[in-house]
């Protein structure tokens, strides 16, 4: 949460320490397990879902893709109130939505309205992991900010887990419509939990005014989002965003349990347990990343370096999954979930990367082309998938291909990160020499 210079804060607030700061954090996490739970669970329901309301693959992509672009949408305003009114508001205003929508899935009947409740759903957590960024980047030491954001991830994955074995057990008693009831009680318990959050650094509403962003290069001013979609750094993590983290959410939150089905021919029951693996050994690899990065970082290693070294281990199991198919074991899947937690490690190299009365539009922006790439990759996969059998391709074949296509992609955008510093025309979009371009040599050293 910024400060503006008419807005002191006091020293003892910050950094938080002792019980505030388990407090922030806990309280965070707790609201970023519900989000990532409201994300991952169509995979788990999936099958039930398709067989309640008749829907193709193509439907349910387009359905589970509901929550992620209204999430991209929510990402520029997002950040405006971040900005303004800080985490807790806006975070626990935006909650209210989401649980509206999680009544409404529990009782919709028709497709049009479960995708409208998940719309909103997605709208109502969208500021659940980066209310927490932009509050952590004024409220903690900048050598915490990759450490944190594995807690944050951690929380999230255990969201993610809840969404399988336990999940999958309570589907048979509750139905899915019972399950989403439920989440909606715990959403309201968290709308209460972040409004009764220390208010640290706000100021009164009625003389809150909205931070001009001020980025000077070559005595060039410029104001708002333009600035941070013209940052060299900001540019080079585009990519990054928009098809590698954004594909790695459409799989995780949807197309890993299908391939499971379709491809590697596992029952429902026996993927929910996979998906708890692939889950646990994701959140495992969080809580390592927790411990390493700070020593990473005391030893002169960057935090962007360590990142991208785990984006390509990614991209390289993927690879090895697509090529074996159905010859392929599910243990494969762990080691691309251990590769996976590289994403937040270079997401959050992002809010540093700009001051801190725009740290917080910094962060949404960088979520909006996340979160645009999740729902064009859920979509274009079911659609894909279905275009493919269509032609005559058995499952496995239209899997393979359809992923297959991702993992290229993915590729790309790996190597756009490191190929984006040398393309000229970029350098006439550039309004800013920024914070970013210190991580950059520090990349390439």
């Amino acid at each position: 949460m910024p400060n503006t210079p008419n807005q002191a804060v006091k020293a003892p607030q910050l950094p938080l320490t002792g019980h505030a700061a388990v407090r922030v954090i806990s309280v965070f996490a707790f609201a970023y397990v519900l989000s990532y739970a409201f994300r991952a669970i169509n995979a788990v329901i999936a099958p039930a879902l398709m067989n309640d309301l008749h829907l193709s693959h193509g439907d349910l992509g387009l359905l589970s893709s509901a929550y992620l672009i209204a999430f991209g949408i929510m990402q520029l305003p997002l950040g405006i109130g971040l900005d303004r009114i800080g985490a807790r508001r806006t975070e626990s205003l935006l909650l209210v939505v989401g649980c509206v929508g999680a009544v409404l899935f529990s009782v919709a009947r028709s497709l049009t309205v479960l995708w409208l409740a998940r719309a909103l759903i997605g709208a109502g957590v969208s500021a659940c992991l980066m209310a927490a960024l932009t509050a952590f980047r004024a409220w903690y030491p900048a050598e915490r900010q990759g450490q944190l954001a594995s807690w944050m991830l951690m929380a999230g994955t255990a969201g993610v887990l809840l969404t399988t074995i336990p999940a999958q057990a309570l589907l048979p008693l509750v139905g899915w419509r019972g399950i989403f009831a439920g989440m909606a009680v715990l959403m309201i318990l968290a709308i209460i939990l972040i409004w009764t959050m220390p208010r640290i650094g706000e100021k009164p509403l009625r003389i809150q005014k909205a931070p001009q962003v001020v980025i000077l290069r070559q005595d060039v001013k410029a104001k708002g989002y333009g600035a941070i979609f013209r940052d060299p750094y900001f540019l080079r993590t585009i990519l990054l965003g928009f098809i590698n983290y954004g594909g790695f959410t459409a799989i995780q939150t949807l197309w890993i349990g299908p391939w499971m089905v379709e491809v590697l021919g596992y029952p429902p029951g026996a993927t929910a347990r996979i998906l708890f693996w692939f889950n646990l050994t994701l959140l495992s690899g969080f809580i390592f990343n927790g411990w390493l990065t700070p020593k990473l970082q005391r030893r002169g290693i960057p935090l962007i370096r360590y990142a991208m070294v785990l984006l390509a281990a990614g991209i390289i199991a993927q690879g090895v999954i697509v090529a074996l198919g159905e010859r392929g074991g599910w243990w494969l899947w762990l080691l691309f979930a251990l590769a996976a937690t590289g994403h937040i490690l270079y997401q959050c190299t992002i809010g540093p990367a700009f001051p801190a009365t725009c740290a917080g539009r910094g962060n949404t922006a960088h979520n909006l082309f996340l979160f645009a790439g999740a729902f064009i990759w859920q979509w274009a996969m079911g659609l894909a998938i279905d275009a493919f059998k269509r032609a005559g391709a058995s499952p496995q074949l239209a899997f393979q291909a359809s992923f297959g296509g991702l993992v290229l992609l993915q590729g790309l955008g790996w190597a756009w990160f490191f190929i984006a510093p040398r393309v000229k025309l970029l350098n006439r979009f550039a309004a800013t020499a920024s914070a970013g371009q210190v991580l950059d040599s520090e990349s390439q050293r």
